[in-house]
């Protein structure tokens, strides 16, 4: 035969578990305070990781903003600049990505795409000193363009990359 009538809404069930049972501070201030207005993304292999309210990411490790190679097309890192941008490598940037770049902190925008670039040098920022490529006169990587950073395009300033304090307390 045909189905009987829907019957009666059952009984409310348990309550689920809340959310994130601690506070992330960067320099003692809550990341939910409005100043920061930052999502905790979680362990990201280097250090945690962060999503900003313009949904531009950045990764802290240890105390200091992730860094990333700058690549110049001209030698003594002169001429245009990119930034390292290739999957699997370390010291590279990705499109909607906060990171330092020569001791400034620097975005690459949300639409800006990683392209075969070639360089004749690059800050190297382990060193602190610009490399000339090996073995030369050129190499060519993806690189991407990238900008100084600007609170009112990524959400966040960062005065001072080098000294960004993570602490966990739980609530």
């Amino acid at each position: 035969g045909t189905p009987g009538p829907i019957g009666p809404a059952g009984a409310t069930g348990p309550t689920g578990p809340s959310g994130r049972q601690f506070d992330v501070l960067i320099n003692g201030t809550s990341i939910a305070d409005p100043s920061q207005d930052l999502a905790y993304l979680g362990f990201t292999g280097q250090g945690p990781g962060f999503l900003t309210s313009q949904n531009y990411r950045f990764d802290l490790v240890a105390t200091a903003l992730k860094s990333a190679f700058v690549l110049y097309s001209g030698p003594g890192c002169t001429g245009t600049a990119r930034l390292f941008s290739e999957a699997g490598q370390t010291g590279v940037a990705f499109a909607g990505e906060i990171v330092q770049a020569n001791g400034a902190v620097v975005y690459v925008p949300l639409a800006n795409t990683a392209a075969p670039f070639a360089w004749a040098s690059f800050f190297n920022f382990g060193t602190g000193n610009c490399d000339a490529a090996s073995p030369g006169p050129t190499d060519t990587n993806d690189g991407i363009a990238f900008q100084p950073n600007s609170s009112a395009v990524t959400g966040y300033a960062i005065a001072n990359p080098n000294n960004l304090v993570t602490t966990f307390q739980r609530q």
